[in-house]
């Protein structure tokens, strides 16, 4: 799923940084936290806000976890994020995701502050940036969860990603057609009219 990501990112002509975590570590630090305490901890690693993280630490007394939850985002290899989270029961899945993405030449960032900030979020977590854009610059954000359930479905296992398609088109620019391009549009019945203005664009512009 990280390299199907990947690969949609860079056939599109985006330049993007792509980050790759997971989550255990983190909650491995966090598991004797009650669930409230958690969720506040991860809101605010998401939001890479290191004041309110430490805020939110002091005010609770849980200042000693402020060094490892700093080191842990800023690890450069997974060996590292090992010895600051201890030997987590996932540690032989994440060893061989990374050594996959490794293997296949794919280009990243070991990243173990990622948190994604929402419940469902389960394991490996991965997000893209692009290069030319300024704080708004996140273009993709997936990873393992479970959220079939919520909707009626069974409690199983799934995966995914989602791309920032106005962020990719901003970070892309204005590009030239080749000659002889096909462009296609595609629209709902709602948005029909507006469909037609684009297609008959070109045709204006001879």
């Amino acid at each position: 799923m990280i390299m199907l990501a990947d690969e949609a990112l860079q056939s599109s002509g985006v330049t993007f940084d792509l980050h790759v975590g997971h989550l255990a570590p983190m909650k491995h630090l966090l598991s004797d936290l009650s669930p409230e305490d958690q969720r506040m901890i991860m809101a605010c690693l998401d939001k890479r806000d290191q004041n309110a993280l430490s805020a939110a630490l002091e005010g609770r007394g849980l200042t000693h976890l402020t060094e490892p939850l700093a080191a842990l985002s800023e690890c450069q290899t997974v060996a590292e994020v090992f010895e600051i989270a201890g030997d987590v029961p996932e540690r032989a899945r994440i060893e061989e995701t990374f050594a996959l993405l490794d293997s296949q030449g794919i280009e990243y960032r070991p990243d173990f502050g990622i948190a994604r900030g929402l419940d469902y979020y389960t394991g490996m977590v991965f997000e893209g940036f692009a290069r030319n854009l300024g704080a708004e610059n996140q273009i993709l954000g997936g990873g393992t969860y479970r959220l079939a359930h919520l909707f009626g479905g069974d409690d199983v296992a799934s995966c995914g990603f989602a791309i920032g398609f106005d962020r990719v088109m901003v970070s892309i620019g204005d590009f030239p057609l080749e000659p002889g391009t096909v462009v296609g549009v595609v629209c709902t019945p709602e948005a029909r009219e507006r469909a037609l203005e684009v297609a008959r664009a070109p045709e204006r512009r001879g």
